[in-house]
């Protein structure tokens, strides 16, 4: 096997490039604008500016967004803490929801991996990165959305 071979198949090799694919993909969203619904979800939100809802729930019960917190108390919680740090600076919330679809496709790398290693797909069609690096870039991750799965 040759030098370049070795190197490339190494797993970090292919998670330094699932990474590098992911922040070129979505390097030009790192200024963009709130999106969407966006505006009103952040910067409109007053649940997003008060982390003591989060240890209070029931505080929140008179706000309008009141319903989409409790389903998604995750989300309104990375909101919250981008909130705190960064204010309404786009830039910090963008950095944040990359990095979350560049983990997301690292997980399906070593899902895919996982899956290459069982017996009945000791031969695998095609590389985990492969797979991994897909996730990270698809259409409908690509985009300046933040809602972290809000449909």
């Amino acid at each position: 096997m040759s030098r370049i071979s070795v190197l490339v198949s190494k797993p970090i090799i292919h998670l330094c490039l699932i990474a590098l694919i992911g922040i070129l993909s979505y390097s030009n969203t790192f200024n963009s604008p709130f999106q969407w619904d966006e505006k009103s979800f952040i910067a409109k939100n007053p649940i997003v500016k008060d982390l003591s809802y989060f240890l209070e729930p029931s505080k929140a019960k008179g706000f309008e967004y009141y319903g989409a917190f409790k389903g998604r108390f995750i989300g309104y919680l990375t909101f919250a803490l981008n909130y705190k740090l960064h204010g309404l600076d786009v830039t910090g919330y963008h950095v944040f929801n990359i990095s979350i679809h560049i983990l997301n496709a690292m997980l399906v790398y070593f899902l895919v991996a996982l899956t290459f290693r069982t017996p009945y797909l000791s031969n695998p069609p095609s590389s985990p990165f492969n797979k991994g690096g897909k996730e990270g870039v698809q259409p409908a991750n690509i985009g300046n959305r933040l809602t972290y799965g809000h449909g």
